[in-house]
């Protein structure tokens, strides 16, 4: 019962900070009451990462970063791809790996958006993402 009272609590805080437009913030003021601090890196336009989706959710886009909050509540989530609006619906994927791990599945993909999470790994790789994407591909 208090475990399912917590997931209550977790889940609710972080939909009010999100329709706050704190988001960002939000996700990270989760930590002491999910038991998960997340902190999202920049938003990569035109780009998904591929082969590592855990989850496959259709949301809708009445709150703020309904996809973002849905990473914050999966304890696997490392990372999203957030998709086109289609009528008032949005298109969310959860990763359990993300770019820096594996730079070179974080490919183009037309209206997506690719929102990785720092982890310990995140500065370590982060120098192989961009000379990854800077070489030409063939």
């Amino acid at each position: 019962m208090k475990t399912l009272f917590l997931s209550t609590v977790c889940a609710l805080v972080v939909v009010l900070l999100a329709q706050d437009n704190w988001s960002y913030y939000g996700a990270d003021a989760t930590h002491d009451v999910c038991g998960r601090h997340v902190k999202y890196t920049a938003v990569i336009k035109g780009y998904a990462l591929y082969g590592h989706v855990i989850q496959n959710l259709t949301l809708p886009v009445d709150i703020q970063d309904p996809c973002r909050t849905q990473c914050v509540m999966e304890s696997r989530c490392v990372a999203i791809n957030i998709g086109p609006h289609f009528g008032d619906h949005i298109i969310c994927e959860l990763s359990d790996s993300d770019g820096t791990e594996y730079p070179q599945d974080l490919k183009p993909r037309n209206d997506f958006i690719y929102i990785g999470t720092e982890s310990k790994h995140t500065f370590q790789n982060i120098k192989n993402v961009k000379q990854h994407h800077q070489q030409p591909h063939n």
